[in-house]
């Protein structure tokens, strides 16, 4: 759980959707909502990933700016789930944990390289393909396909640090 090309899909996704990239596919109101990048680890593991901890440094990314699901305030979570205001899109896994499985109608997403579960086949995002070699790359053509749709101006992919992270993230 939450190697490499895990973290930094989280955190290019998130940058990516706080811009609106995605607001019309997943029909949100834009400015409406708070994305965050949430990794399925304690925090205290963030620092043997010192591949991801190498990127996090030389982009800016203190290691503050990411949630760790074990620390997160679960009754807080199953508030927001009764209530309808919790979203989540799960990248480089394409099904929830035997003890996350309380989520999964929060589950509006999914971007995955890995086998198809089944799970989760209705959510209007749903990117799977076993054959790509990182979740990364198809995280980066679903950001590339929506500006491409929505013909922005800028977009994550343009700078120079979002292409880098994701690329980063195979090699």
């Amino acid at each position: 759980a939450s190697d490499l090309d895990s973290i930094v899909c989280a955190i290019v996704l998130a940058l990516g959707m706080s811009t609106g990239t995605l607001d019309a596919r997943l029909s949100l109101d834009p400015g409406s909502y708070v994305v965050a990048p949430v990794l399925n680890i304690p925090s205290s593991e963030l620092a043997l990933r010192q591949d991801a901890v190498f990127l996090m440094k030389r982009h800016d990314i203190p290691a503050s700016n990411l949630l760790f699901f074990p620390e997160l305030p679960q009754e807080a979570l199953r508030a927001r789930i009764k209530e309808g205001s919790l979203q989540l899109i799960l990248v480089d896994h394409n099904n929830l944990g035997v003890e996350q499985q309380w989520l999964a109608e929060a589950v509006s997403g999914i971007i995955d390289h890995h086998e198809d579960s089944g799970m989760h086949a209705g959510v209007p995002l749903r990117v799977m393909d076993p054959a790509a070699g990182s979740c990364a790359s198809l995280v980066a053509q679903v950001l590339l396909g929506e500006k491409e749709a929505r013909r922005e101006e800028e977009s994550v992919m343009d700078s120079a640090g979002g292409r880098e992270l994701l690329f980063g993230a195979p090699l």
